[in-house]
């Protein structure tokens, strides 16, 4: 199994930074919506959108996942 890359998370954090939704970064099964997710999404759909999730409600873990990319 291939461990999870956080390449593009820092597309995804400036999306939420705008103020975007959730649902309109992500679907509910994890594919990008947002040209900028496309990246980070590609594989571990679904875990990386929990991730997201998390951080959309949360700007201490949000702030925290910017530093992995």
């Amino acid at each position: 199994m291939k461990s999870i890359s956080y390449e593009g998370i820092s597309k995804v954090i400036n999306l939420l930074n705008s103020g975007l939704k959730l649902e309109e970064i992500v679907d509910s099964y994890g594919r990008p919506i947002h040209e900028d997710a496309k990246l980070f999404f590609i594989y571990h759909k679904q875990a990386k959108r929990l991730l997201i999730k998390k951080a959309s409600n949360d700007i201490i873990f949000r702030n925290y996942l910017e530093k992995f990319e």
